[in-house]
C-alpha cells in the first residue's frame, strides 16, 4: 500500500531537515503539535505554521545558517506542495530557499542601520579577491 500524502509530506520535510530518522520525527510532530498542526495528518499549511519552531529546533543540531538554508528549502518544498512552484526539480526549491535566506538577510541588516542600501552586496556575493 503506497503511504498516504500526509505520509510523503512528513518523508519529504523529514529528508529535507537533515535530522536523523531517529529523532526527527519526534521533532517534526513537537513542533506541529506546538502549533496547533496534526502530527499524525499535518497539511502543508500546518507545516508552514510550524517551520519557525522546526527551524529552531534544528540549530541545536547544526549550524544557525545550516538551519536557516534546510527551513528555506522546507519552505521551497511546501510553495511546491501548494502549487505555488511548478517545477518537481529539488534543485529548484534550494533556489526558493536561497532567495528566502537572501531577503532574511537583507531584512536583518536594514533593521540593524537605516544606512544600509538595498543594492549593497550581501556577505555570499564578496568575491575572495575583494571589491
Amino acid at each position: 500500500m503506497p503511504p498516504s500524502p500526509s505520509q510523503r509530506l512528513i518523508d519529504t520535510v523529514l529528508a529535507l531537515s537533515g535530522l536523523s530518522q531517529v529523532l526527527g520525527p519526534g521533532i517534526l510532530r513537537r513542533s506541529l503539535a506546538e502549533t496547533g498542526g496534526d502530527p499524525e495528518q499535518p497539511t502543508s499549511d500546518q507545516f508552514r505554521n510550524a517551520l519557525p519552531r522546526i527551524e529552531a529546533r534544528l540549530r541545536i543540531y547544526m549550524s544557525d545558517s545550516e538551519a536557516v538554508r534546510r527551513a528555506g528549502r522546507i519552505a521551497g518544498f511546501l510553495a511546491h506542495a501548494d502549487g505555488d512552484l511548478a517545477s518537481e526539480d529539488p534543485r529548484d526549491w534550494s533556489v526558493f530557499g536561497k532567495s528566502v535566506d537572501i531577503l532574511k538577510e537583507a531584512r536583518r541588516r536594514l533593521s540593524q542601520s537605516q544606512e544600509v542600501q538595498l543594492d549593497d552586496p550581501l556577505p555570499e556575493d564578496k568575491s575572495p579577491g575583494g571589491h
